[in-house]
């Protein structure tokens, strides 16, 4: 479920006629988690809890990080990606049109990282490898191309960075994700996924014969394009002008 501060969620009606319904109290925080009581009895969690489900985070913290504060088995990214899984669809593939499977990648923080919560922004995978040179060098322009995406168009947009391949061409381990992050300077603004197990190769329309890959990705994960090489991906934007356009976004 998508936990988010939307007013009408958080509030709680009451009958002002009536004296005999017990109210919460918006301005009282019991348990001192961030979420003032109504907020915590619109939500369900406890108001005497900071950490209604016990996971080692706070009730406010895991609604702010769009984690679930009644699901133990959800925590907040240590990156700060959030959780969006529950808008994408179910037909999934792996050709244009289709719905990105849901892989699991390591990313530059270390922790395995599921591709649909990453939902809820159209995205560009940039598909890459450790050893090429050139792809590291616009790499390491893609963070300023999508903030003046955004800020031209207001459409939610940031690249995703997966690395197939090691330095030496062999499959990454979970650590090459921290290192290209590095190199290339995303730290936690672009997501930097190892591909450990190559599955985008698999699960996408790019083989991986010429670099670097993208693949044009709608807020629900569907592949509306993917193709190959250096540029400033501007088709691509355009593309997901249009579609968003259509689709009534933003």
């Amino acid at each position: 479920m998508r936990w988010t501060l939307l007013a009408g969620l958080l509030t709680v009606a009451c009958d002002s006629d009536d004296s005999s319904v017990d109210t919460c109290d918006p301005s009282s925080d019991l348990d001192a988690d961030g979420l003032d009581d109504c907020a915590e009895e619109a939500l369900g969690t406890s108001p005497e809890n900071a950490d209604s489900d016990g996971d080692g985070v706070d009730d406010g913290d895991e609604v702010a990080c769009v984690s679930s504060p009644l699901d133990a088995d959800e925590v907040c990214y240590e990156c700060g990606w959030p959780h969006r899984d529950e808008i994408v669809s179910d037909r999934q593939g792996s050709e244009i049109g289709d719905t990105l499977r849901n892989v699991t990648m390591p990313d530059q923080c270390g922790e395995r990282v599921d591709l649909h919560d990453l939902a809820g922004a159209y995205r560009i995978l940039f598909m890459t490898t450790q050893w090429c040179a050139s792809c590291v060098e616009e790499a390491r322009e893609l963070r300023t191309r999508s903030r003046q995406f955004e800020r031209e168009t207001s459409i939610p947009f940031s690249y995703v960075i997966t690395v197939f391949q090691d330095t030496m061409g062999a499959p990454p381990t979970r650590d090459v994700a921290a290192d290209y992050a590095d190199h290339v300077d995303a730290r936690r603004v672009v997501p930097v996924l190892a591909d450990v197990d190559q599955d985008l190769l698999v699960d996408t329309p790019y083989d991986g014969n010429a670099l670097p890959g993208k693949c044009v990705l709608s807020p629900q994960m569907e592949m509306l394009d993917c193709y190959t090489g250096h540029g400033d991906d501007a088709e691509a934007f355009a593309m997901i002008e249009a579609h968003a356009s259509n689709a009534g976004t933003p």
